[in-house]
């Protein structure tokens, strides 16, 4: 099974993730953001919004969704292992 914490999903498959995937997908995100933005600096020549605020506006968008989905994914275990209590505002 591919880790599910590298691709965008309209529905996030919480009961899909593992805790042993969170570190090495975060690895894996944060070397290919950092390779984007290594991209982004050795630009020669004139500076474009096309070479390079549309690129470091977006370099780090699917690390940014795998980070939301892992606090919510703790949450949602934390929920799940805590049985039928159910806060009245949480």
């Amino acid at each position: 099974m591919s880790n599910p914490l590298l691709t965008f999903q309209y529905r996030v498959p919480f009961d899909q993730i593992r805790a042993g995937e969170v570190e090495p997908a975060i690895d894996e995100l944060l070397a290919q953001a950092q390779a984007s933005l290594g991209r982004i600096i050795q630009v020669e020549g004139e500076r474009t919004y096309a070479n390079t605020m549309q690129p470091f506006d977006t370099f780090t968008r699917q690390l940014e969704y795998a980070m939301n989905v892992v606090r919510h994914w703790r949450a949602w275990r934390r929920r799940r292992n805590a049985g039928s209590f159910t806060p009245r505002c949480s």
